[in-house]
């Protein structure tokens, strides 16, 4: 990442609430069914729990909640001020060297820092980090964006078409992130496979990829003007979506889970063999979901922008 590219993620976070985006609209789906997601995936508490990229602690706090010993760590020092403000402990750092000792924890949240690095090897070096301070058997889950978000989003707003937007679209589904200067170069996004792969190829196994909102979160308006219902519709729909693979790409987010490997482990080699085998988020149907809470402050019904 050069220093224009951090340049330009500090400014993004500068002037957005990040922890706000998860509280409504959108945004709450967002949250809930990946709050859904990791309670479902994470063993019983207590454990020890690294959030990496954790913002406000949006997510850290209901996982203290939940009994489990949450460290958060980010980049934008106004995150880690606001999460100190709320009890928590959180520290300055980068996803890409993080300043723990080997084996130190039970899981790892990477919700977030791959949205930002443009190139596999950043996105490498920040998974290897993830993996070596996984406990044997411990959990990684990481957030990336789909190659489908952002033209889905224009599509739905009636602006695909406008300016440079569908040269911007094809340019994040090619290769996926906006090379032409146009407004959208922070961001990387992923499509399941490729989110799958580099999981498995960071030494990851056991590796599955969900759709967090599933197809139905175009139906939410930009905003906050949904209804809680059509919200909690839209989640269900996630749920049923997840037992489907083609429908996982279609989501505004995706989230991969996978394990560090343990003695006795299968070898990386069947793990990459058998990605084409795990988009799907429930296999043979869908799995009875956990309830989530809800997020902190004050919530809006679901919609709201990408």
């Amino acid at each position: 990442m050069s220093d224009s590219d951090v340049a330009r993620v500090l400014a993004h976070y500068a002037t957005v609430d990040e922890g706000g985006c998860l509280r409504e609209g959108r945004g709450r789906v967002e949250y809930i069914r990946t709050q859904r997601l990791v309670r479902a995936a994470l063993a019983p508490a207590p454990r020890r729990v690294l959030d990496v990229g954790g913002a406000d602690g949006i997510h850290a706090l209901w996982l203290s909640a939940n009994g489990h010993e949450v460290e958060l760590l980010d980049v934008v020092a106004a995150h880690v001020e606001a999460a100190r403000a709320r009890g928590l402990g959180a520290v300055v750092g980068d996803a890409r060297s993080l300043p723990h000792a080997d084996a130190t924890f039970d899981a790892v949240l990477l919700l977030g820092p791959l949205y930002h690095l443009a190139t596999r090897d950043e996105r490498m070096k920040a998974l290897r980090e993830a993996n070596r301070v996984l406990r044997p058997r411990g959990l990684l889950a990481a957030a990336a964006i789909s190659r489908l978000a952002v033209a889905m989003d224009w599509l739905a707003a009636g602006s695909l078409g406008e300016g440079a937007r569908r040269q911007v679209a094809e340019r994040i589904v090619a290769v996926g992130r906006d090379d032409t200067g146009a407004g959208a170069g922070a961001f990387y996004f992923h499509t399941p496979e490729q989110l799958a792969e580099e999981l498995a190829s960071a030494g990851l196994c056991n590796i599955v990829v969900h759709g967090v909102e599933g197809p139905g979160w175009l139906s939410l308006p930009p905003g906050s003007g949904a209804d809680a219902q059509r919200g909690d519709d839209v989640i269900h729909l996630a749920e049923l979506a997840d037992a489907e693979s083609g429908a996982i790409a279609a989501s505004m987010h995706l989230l991969a889970f996978g394990h560090r490997r343990w003695h006795g482990s299968r070898s990386m080699q069947v793990q990459r063999l058998a990605l084409c085998t795990i988009r799907c988020g429930a296999s043979g149907g869908r799995a009875a979901a956990p309830q989530a809470t809800s997020p902190p402050g004050p919530v809006a019904g679901p919609g709201g922008g990408a």
